[in-house]
């Protein structure tokens, strides 16, 4: 769990922490509550968490940084009192690592929550911080983390800094819980996908997904892109922060015209007419392009002054690319104008809610007319047998259709809310499992459109009610991931 393949002198102390504590745990009857593999994983988890607060990493103090800014305190499920201590070692932290783990596990076994306040989780984390306690005068730093992300040098070679940044994404105890999970997920799409790959181009494919997602997949208990997390631990208003704020990223679905050929670039063209200049470190030199007649499809990261190439690059000709680029351009007015239109009609509110099949058909020849079927033809569309819908628009992807969405969200101008139905399937729509446009989540969230959701408690039922409302956007955030692999547009 080091980004690091030579030992340094502090290592051999948190190994055998670690092994302290599983030893501990595993004595203790807790094998009887967790499950062998929870165990470890909490072992490892808790000591690097140790390791990071003793040596001054950053991460944990980065996700309780962020996490403040984002929700306006420290921590989510538990209570901050005056003797939290934001640079040492607290209980409600582990208490939160603990639960991390057991819930991650839980989901991907049952998809089910698990309350945070589960008394077998709060017990093994007072035992373990007990442990910790005892070893917090004698403990080592490991000064190769104290300035991983604050040194220059990091920065100086795009790939370099690719390393440490999936380093952070697959194997830093705060992320590699889930991100491990969606790599797994991802390549098991690629296997279910059905197409047919030789070895070396599906060794290529596997490479690729792997480099993409360290970019484009929002990780971490927050569902914070990995420059994000990275900016935090640096300091987001230093200078180093700003370098990574500053970064962007187009996923490795994105085509490009090469339209110039300079000293130390090459210019492209996407298919939304921006201009983007591609490093030549790149790829390999001696590599040479044809302007207007060479397109790259490949996945791109902006850093510093120029886009660089993550993962592999194949280049085709012109002909494809004018034909997508065409369709890219009317997609997107489509979009902007079905947006337009649905707004207008529906009072400026990015949310109608419907009967059935039938009402939404009325409710769409209402808006578009039979001229405008490029934009939405209301008699195409496949929803025989849908009940109780949400369309949501959004200026940039146009409507989505959701059945059985409107008994989950309670509105002054839905009918259709159903508490009891909201209550027992309303957690699908909040993990993912039923995957909405994240635009759509930011909007329920805003508007507190589920508020009877709750957690079985045994404080009672407001009491568990609670701890959904006043962690209702990190909860989303939590399950992020899962919404980016399942949400499309409709």
């Amino acid at each position: 769990m080091h980004p690091y393949s030579k030992p340094v002198s502090s290592d051999s102390y948190y190994v055998g922490l670690s092994n302290k504590i599983l030893s501990a745990l595993s004595s203790y009857g807790y094998k009887d509550l967790f499950s062998p593999s929870n165990l470890k994983d909490i072992s490892l988890c808790v000591t690097a968490y140790f390791e990071d607060v003793i040596s001054g990493f950053g991460l944990w103090r980065a996700f309780t940084g962020m996490h403040f800014r984002l929700y306006g305190k420290l921590l989510p499920f538990y209570e901050v009192d005056d003797e939290y201590m934001e640079d040492e070692m607290n209980e409600q932290d582990v208490r939160f690592l603990v639960w991390n783990i057991v819930q991650i596990d839980v989901f991907e076994q049952s998809c089910c929550i698990v309350n945070p306040d589960n008394p077998a989780i709060g017990l093994l984390a007072l035992h373990i911080y007990g442990i910790l306690e005892e070893e917090y005068e004698s403990a080592p730093e490991n000064e190769f983390l104290q300035s991983l992300f604050i040194s220059p040098e990091l920065y100086a070679d795009f790939y370099e800094f690719r390393n440490c940044a999936g380093w952070l994404f697959y194997d830093s105890y705060l992320m590699r819980p889930s991100t491990r999970q969606l790599l797994e997920r991802s390549l098991k799409q690629l296997d279910e996908s059905g197409s047919k790959f030789d070895f070396i181009n599906k060794r290529l494919l596997m490479y690729t997904l792997e480099v993409d997602l360290i970019f484009n997949s929002p990780c971490g208990p927050l569902g914070l892109n990995i420059h994000e997390w990275m900016a935090a631990i640096a300091g987001r208003e230093t200078e180093i922060g700003q370098l990574l704020l500053n970064i962007k990223k187009r996923s490795i679905k994105n085509s490009y015209l090469v339209i110039g050929e300079y000293e130390d670039s090459i210019g492209l063209l996407s298919l939304n007419g921006e201009e983007l200049l591609l490093s030549r470190c790149s790829y390999e030199r001696g590599v040479g392009f044809r302007p207007q007649e060479d397109v790259l499809t490949a996945g791109l990261v902006y850093f510093k002054d120029y886009w660089y190439v993550n993962g592999f690059l194949t280049i085709s000709d012109t002909e494809r690319y004018r034909s997508v680029a065409e369709k890219e351009e009317k997609r997107m007015h489509g979009n902007r104008m079905s947006y337009a239109r649905f707004m207008e009609a529906n009072k400026g509110r990015p949310v109608a809610y419907l009967k059935d099949a039938a009402q939404l058909r009325l409710y769409m020849h209402k808006i578009f007319q039979p001229e405008d079927e490029s934009l939405f033809d209301a008699d195409k569309i496949e929803v025989e047998g849908w009940e109780n819908l949400v369309v949501y628009a959004d200026p940039e992807e146009g409507l989505f259709i959701y059945p059985h969405l409107a008994v989950w969200l309670k509105s002054e101008d839905n009918p259709y809310y159903d508490n009891k139905q909201a209550v027992d399937g309303g957690f699908g729509l909040l993990t993912g499992e039923y995957a909405v446009s994240w635009g759509l989540v930011e909007y329920i969230t805003r508007n507190g459109l589920m508020p009877d959701l709750g957690l079985k408690s045994l404080k009672g039922a407001e009491y568990g009610r609670m701890q959904v409302q006043n962690n209702m956007g990190f909860l989303f955030g939590f399950f992020r991931s899962r919404f980016q692999i399942n949400a499309d547009p409709n």
